[in-house]
């Protein structure tokens, strides 16, 4: 486990170049070969050079290095498709491969956890790495290509009601409508509507584009929360039963029943 642990030291550190925005309000998630990582008990965050932080624990059990850790010097150790890292906790010098080369940020200990900044994995370890700022996520491709992030192109003018910015048109069908600013608790803020049957409908794309939106405003582990309960609706016949999420100034309704639209209905507390 510690080998694991030390290995994403080196995964993280080497994504960490990714420009990354700095929204508090984001969380920070990692998918690697598709798949989203947990991080039960330590979030991944950006620190003061507003690069991504990573416990290395959980991100590097998807992964399988050959990691070396010795306590006395903190330096970790990380060998992956034949190439070698070598770091220090605190110090923004590393080798790779032999050669010394110095980031602009370093990996650290936080809260009895081992952080790394999320970078070099593609040119240091040839792991393929891609930031999406849309939805704070870093996603990694075990092969060494670089990860495609699709983008559905956006018609019109962007639209901001109750906080929430969004297209009254995209490429990927989605549909989102809104009320009047401010409106009483018993009416929605906003309603978005992910459609199956609309001819040209791309539902990859319109769940990347609901989840963008609420990630603006809604807390990151409700908004989790709701995109693991949607997560089996991947054909129109399944049925969703109705469910309330909710965080601390929003409740949202979820459901989809056999041949309707995935639904997220936001109000206001």
């Amino acid at each position: 486990m510690k080998k694991i642990t030390i290995w994403f030291t080196a995964l993280l550190l080497l994504i960490s170049l990714i420009p990354v925005s700095a929204h508090a309000a984001q969380s920070v998630r990692v998918v690697v070969d598709g798949s989203k990582i947990s991080f039960p008990d330590a979030q991944p965050f950006l620190d003061k050079q507003n690069r991504v932080q990573v416990p290395v624990r959980f991100v590097s059990e998807a992964l399988g290095a050959k990691v070396g850790w010795a306590p006395a010097s903190k330096t970790v150790t990380v060998e992956l498709n034949g190439k070698k890292l070598v770091l220090v906790i605190g110090n923004r010098q590393f080798t790779l491969d032999g050669v010394k080369k110095t980031m602009d940020t370093a990996a650290l200990m936080k809260n009895g956890r081992t952080f790394v900044p999320l970078k070099f994995v593609s040119a240091g370890l040839g792991v393929g790495v891609n930031w999406d700022q849309s939805v704070s996520t870093a996603y990694i491709s075990t092969d060494g290509k670089t990860p495609v992030i699709s983008s559905a192109p956006a018609k019109g003018t962007p639209k901001t009601s109750n906080g929430f910015t969004y297209y009254t048109d995209t490429g990927s069908m989605l549909l989102v409508s809104s009320s009047e600013e401010n409106p009483p608790k018993n009416k929605a803020v906003l309603v978005i509507l992910v459609d199956f049957e609309i001819k040209g409908a791309d539902y990859a794309m319109q769940m990347k584009e609901a989840e963008a939106i609420m990630r603006q405003k809604i807390e990151p582990a409700t908004v989790d929360a709701m995109l693991a309960y949607v997560a089996p609706k991947k054909t129109v016949e399944y049925n969703l039963p109705f469910k309330t999420f909710e965080d601390s100034k929003y409740e949202i309704f979820v459901s989809s029943k056999a041949y309707n639209q995935l639904s997220f209905t936001i109000y206001r507390k």
